[in-house]
């Protein structure tokens, strides 16, 4: 780099004697133009001026401050408040909007869902006990993996923690309050593990008399989403094959007429009335208004509600004997002038796949298109009955219906009570007998046909309890417990036969 200006010759000491610097002219400034301005540019070695960008910053802030500035509003005045009150306003709302967004973000989330649809329901079955203070709901949190890990913990499922729970702390405890039924969350399949657990639950509700009540999943039928059941046309054919002979197996065994299997999921629609329209919009856009609530927790209310009317659950089928669902209606998604009803079910089942479904051992919940409600026609528990004609095969298929297994177990619950109560006594088997069956004839009409009051009162046709000494325990006896209920009407077979008349050619 040069400096422009300069007598300095290449090669030659610019302080040589012949050119002495004068003293005075060292702190002298530089030559100024006519405007007064220094003249010193910087150049590159091509001569070229490169520009001093420094000397522009300083030029351009120099501009900036010698600008006019506009005068704001005066601090205090009503200009300023408006001014800073229009400002908070947006900061606000771009902060509503920032928060509407994320709680969007977290009440879509699939955990989120589950845990929503799991304490929406609960309340659904809770609202409809009404406050009665002779139907208690308790709530028990465990998980599928952790009720199987306490089930593998202890080779017998009588020293399993939900045994205690159910059997020891209250059904065979004085003055216990045995519970009627298990309504669990879970989603089964005919996997390796379900099956083991499925087996394990039903164990323990036999010996509770509590029978337990689960989902059937998508997977349980070899299928992606429950929507797509119509696809299988055999029923009886697609639970026949090689596939689901573990499953089969299981519906053989004695203790799984305690289990039951309900389908298809159910639609709440939640109200959200203390959220502000902004959280609703941005709630509404990821479609996730909507809450679907496990079957099981639809079988739970119709029995809470049979309970409550006849004090037995027995009427829980039928549109006009306690198998209709009114809390749950149907929901409005056409325009103006044009109402479409959604309907409240994952999946809407035909009278043909209702059947054909309930004789696999599951529970389907139907819509009920007149009434505009959600109705349960068959309830059956998930043990195979004998499909063989004669008498015993009725038997079968009667004691699998969970309409009168509820009744047996409520009647084993009153049974446990009286044996509690003569313990201690010097009664004798025979007298025992006697003071049981003394007690079921109060349960007994002989009256054809009785109308559903006098059924709630008598809701046997006729009854028997046997008692016996138990050899392998002194001192016990083993009561045996015949009976014989009302029977309802589970289907009807219409024949039939046409004639007609048909012309006969005229002979020529």
């Amino acid at each position: 780099m040069t400096i422009t200006g300069s007598t300095t010759e290449p090669n030659k000491d610019p302080f040589s004697s012949d050119k002495r610097l004068d003293p005075d002219a060292l702190g002298a400034e530089p030559d100024a133009g006519a405007d007064g301005t220094a003249e010193a540019a910087v150049v590159s070695e091509d001569g070229d001026p490169v520009p001093d960008e420094a000397a522009d910053e300083a030029a351009v802030e120099q501009e900036e401050a010698e600008a006019p500035q506009p005068e704001g509003p005066e601090f205090g005045s009503p200009e300023w408040q408006r001014y800073w009150r229009i400002a908070l306003d947006q900061a606000i709302v771009r902060i509503n909007e920032m928060l509407a967004h994320q709680l969007a973000e977290i009440m879509a989330h699939r955990r989120f869902r589950q845990l929503e649809s799991l304490w929406i329901g609960a309340n659904q079955v809770v609202d409809v006990t009404m406050g009665r203070a002779d139907v208690e709901v308790e709530l028990l949190c465990i998980s599928k993996e952790d009720l199987m890990e306490d089930f593998d913990e202890y080779p017998d499922p009588s020293d399993s923690g939900l045994f205690y729970h159910l059997y020891k702390t209250e059904y065979d405890q004085a003055g216990g309050k045995p519970f009627t039924a298990i309504l669990t969350h879970y989603e089964f399949s005919h996997k390796a593990f379900d099956l083991r657990l499925m087996k394990m639950l039903s164990m323990v509700a036999a010996s509770c008399h509590c029978p337990t009540i689960g989902n059937a999943g998508a997977t349980l039928f070899g299928l992606r989403n429950i929507r797509n059941l119509e696809e299988i046309k055999d029923f009886e054919l697609h639970f026949g094959s090689q596939e689901y002979v573990k499953w089969q197996s299981l519906r053989e065994n004695e203790d799984s007429r305690y289990l039951g299997m309900a389908l298809p999921r159910m639609l709440i629609q939640k109200k959200r009335r203390r959220l502000p329209p902004l959280y609703c919009r941005h709630y509404a856009l990821r479609d996730s208004m909507k809450t679907w609530i496990p079957a099981s927790y639809g079988f739970g209310m119709i029995l809470i509600r049979s309970f409550i009317r006849h004090g037995w659950c027995i009427y829980i089928r039928g549109p006009r004997t306690g198998g209709l669902i009114g809390e749950i209606v149907p929901s409005e998604i056409g325009g103006k002038g044009m109402p479409i009803r959604e309907i409240p079910l994952e999946v809407s089942l035909s009278d043909h796949n209702e059947h054909e479904i309930s004789n696999q051992g599951f529970i389907p919940f139907v819509y009920y298109k007149d009434w505009e409600r959600i109705c349960l026609f068959s309830a059956p528990s998930l043990q195979r009955p004998d499909r063989r004609d004669g008498g015993q095969a009725t038997f079968d298929r009667i004691a699998a219906s969970m309409a009168y297994l509820f009744l047996v177990c409520r009647l084993a619950h009153f049974t446990k009570v009286i044996q509690r109560e003569n313990i201690g006594t010097t009664k004798e088997a025979p007298e025992l007998e006697k003071e049981i069956n003394r007690w079921l004839k109060g349960l007994i009409t002989k009256m054809p046909n009785p109308e559903v009051e006098l059924r709630s009162l008598y809701p046997l046709r006729d009854g028997l309890v046997k008692v016996s000494e138990d050899p392998s325990n002194p001192g016990f006896y083993r009561a045996k417990l015949v009976v014989q209920p009302h029977l309802q009407l589970e289907g009807v077979n219409a024949e039939l036969t046409l004639i007609s008349k048909m012309p006969r050619e005229k002979e020529q």
